[in-house]
């Protein structure tokens, strides 16, 4: 209940909150010329509308035989559960010498949460928010990330215009490269090591020189995932693309979980693999992760950008792993728009880690 969200005590009994303010305007005036309004308050308001995500603000007067009240109310922006931003209404309010006179909500209501302030031991105003359809700019957080096999021209041509915050992820070898750091430093990427591991769809006599196996001990995982020259920026994270058999294997996970620990890197399990161990043993090692992530290409682009929108929305981040290619600027540029409009911002990706304290 967001009326006592912070100790735990139920309010007094609700008595000076019109019932009808939940639902529509009718006990609502426009006329706002016989009222006085607590310049404290709008300032406060006006201070806090970026911060609390406000869309709009209005102002009503409530008539009663007790006297004219001002109504505020606020549309938000969606991006936060409105308990949140109720939470940090009421605290900036109280640090300010306001008294929450009443504080309740109507969870199916038009205007879902009200409540009665007062100041200096008058009543000063009635607030009431509910939360609109336009999200706030950056409500929701997409992390890119792009990977390649080799530093191709059309991989090269392509780098640059790829948008800040993104993760470009290649194999060792092309990290290396010398060529690659103005162009990561330049467009403001992050860098991470690509690698597949042993897979059953091809016999393993094929797979020994691209792949990480089974067999393979750390010495041989490190000798692999090394690099000839260090990568500037310096890489922060290991995606592990494909490799079914290789993921679900107990000891090659281990032996991929020590590295990328050491290395500080987090892990990315883009395989797809419903057995793998590679995202749990990396947290059981004291490692970070990225969620799980199917790697995406096999489906149009647009369509990709709009699962991930639906998942940013849901869950406040998501991230979309794509082979970069001649055609991903030309994708990136028609998805721009459709970003902006739905509040979804380009950041890096945020890792995860188990809780030393609760383990989750």
């Amino acid at each position: 209940m967001w009326a006592h969200y912070r100790d735990g005590q139920a309010p007094a009994p609700v008595a000076g909150i019109d019932s009808s303010l939940f639902q529509s305007d009718s006990a609502v005036s426009a006329d706002t010329a016989t009222l006085t309004q607590d310049s404290s308050l709008t300032g406060l308001l006006a201070r806090l509308e970026p911060e609390l995500g406000v869309a709009k603000r209005t102002t009503g007067a409530i008539h009663s035989p007790l006297g004219d009240l001002p109504l505020y109310s606020l549309t938000l922006h969606r991006g936060r559960p409105l308990s949140a931003v109720v939470a940090q209404a009421i605290d900036s309010l109280e640090r300010m010498g306001f008294t929450i006179l009443e504080s309740t909500e109507n969870p199916r209501g038009t205007w879902p949460w009200a409540c009665r302030l007062a100041h200096e031991g008058k009543p000063a105003a009635i607030l009431r928010a509910r939360v609109g359809l336009a999200p706030a700019q950056g409500a929701y957080a997409l992390g890119l990330i792009f990977w390649a096999d080799s530093l191709s021209a059309s991989v090269l041509a392509t780098i640059a215009n790829l948008p800040a915050g993104s993760v470009l992820a290649l194999p060792a070898p092309a990290l290396s490269e010398t060529r690659l750091r103005d162009l990561a430093r330049g467009a403001h990427l992050q860098l991470a090591v690509l690698t597949r591991l042993e897979t059953s769809r091809f016999p393993v006599v094929r797979q020994e020189d691209k792949r990480l196996m089974l067999h393979h001990k750390d010495d041989e995982i490190r000798r692999r995932l090394a690099f000839a020259t260090e990568p500037s920026p310096a890489p922060v994270g290991l995606v592990v693309l494909d490799g079914d058999r290789g993921a679900a294997d107990p000891g090659l996970s281990e032996r991929l979980a020590r590295y990328a620990s050491g290395k500080s890197l987090w892990l990315l399990d883009a395989t797809g693999t419903p057995a793998s161990r590679l995202a749990s043993t990396t947290l059981e090692k004291g490692g970070d992760i990225l969620p799980d992530t199917r790697p995406g290409g096999r489906e149009p682009f647009a369509e990709a950008i709009q699962a991930a929108l639906a998942r940013a929305e849901k869950s406040g981040q998501t991230l979309l792993v794509w082979p970069l290619d001649s055609t991903t600027s030309s994708h990136l540029a028609s998805s721009r728009p459709v970003l902006a409009e739905r509040g979804v911002e380009i950041r890096p990706p945020q890792p995860l880690h188990r809780h030393t304290g609760t383990g989750d």
